[in-house]
């Protein structure tokens, strides 16, 4: 699953050089990264089948989930795809139900439905019992969405971060669950102080701040006891399992990284740390939080 991220991140950061001459105009329509904007901010923005209003609706989405366009139609519509390659879904939408651009993800707050599963349930490529499927949740696990079909279909939230190694117990978090009566309870989660976003061209790219975190690690002088000393190498490093997500603050207009590192062979050897988007260190710990 960790690969389906990055493939969503190598799509999305591909297509960033589209969107940085206007990276401050965020209602010029355009091909490239852009968010869900309904007005309200519990409101929902639909996908539709053809560009028309009047055709059908695949998916609705809710504020700031993350979608690439593809085209610009005639109309007032823009073709857009929604999630990674392997597990996504393509139609059209209004264009001014969106805001352009990765700035935009900091301007448009995000929300989710919060599902908490009381049955096990399949995860498709697709909205339709006849995809592919693509891997399985268990009943009790949590799991967000950033969209909706008519209730029997929700779409999970593919959260803008870099994960490299694999995690026994980590939930996908891209792909479409059927959630018939009785395999989940959902709960609105009105938006957040703090959203996950994607690095601007002026900051560290994640693979510039996981560099930047090793650098950090082999010039310490003790705050990371719990990192032995023979596996203080950039290759050695390199083969721990990384989460690294970019942070934003909306109450401060902040963004910085959350970075945690955790030995494929031994747990307690992890580290957390947190720095500015250009690298400046905040803090970094021992420990496996």
């Amino acid at each position: 699953m960790g690969k389906r991220i990055a493939l969503l991140l190598m799509l999305l950061l591909a297509l960033a050089p589209c969107v940085r001459a206007a990276q401050s105009d965020l209602t010029t329509p355009r091909t490239g990264f852009a968010v869900a904007a309904p007005e309200e901010e519990d409101g929902r923005v639909a996908l539709y089948d053809r560009p028309d209003p009047a055709s059908e609706v695949l998916m609705e989405y809710y504020s700031g989930a993350p979608l690439t366009v593809l085209s610009l139609e005639k109309a007032g519509m823009v073709k857009v795809q929604s999630g990674v390659q392997g597990a996504s879904v393509m139609g059209y939408m209004r264009e001014g139900d969106l805001r352009y651009g990765l700035a935009a993800m900091r301007v448009v707050p995000q929300a989710y439905m919060s599902i908490e599963l009381v049955r096990d349930v399949d995860l498709y490529a697709y909205p339709d019992g006849m995809a592919e499927k693509i891997g399985r949740l268990a009943a009790g696990e949590t799991v967000l969405t950033c969209g909706q079909n008519d209730g029997k279909w929700v779409q999970l939230f593919g959260l803008p971060r870099m994960l490299r190694g694999e995690w026994d117990g980590v939930s996908p978090e891209s792909g479409f669950v059927e959630m018939a009566t009785g395999r989940g309870k959902g709960a609105w989660q009105a938006p957040a102080t703090k959203q996950w976003v994607l690095p601007l061209e002026s900051e560290l790219s994640y693979e510039q701040a996981i560099d930047c975190a090793i650098d950090l690690i082999l010039a310490d002088n003790g705050a990371l006891p719990k990192i032995p000393q023979e596996e203080r190498s950039r290759e050695a490093l390199l083969s721990y399992m990384w989460d690294v997500r970019l942070e934003y603050y909306r109450s401060t207009g902040q963004a910085f990284y959350s970075i945690y590192l955790q030995s494929a062979d031994d747990y307690e050897h992890s580290a957390n740390i947190r720095m500015e988007p250009d690298g400046t260190l905040i803090d970094m710990e021992t420990g496996n939080g």
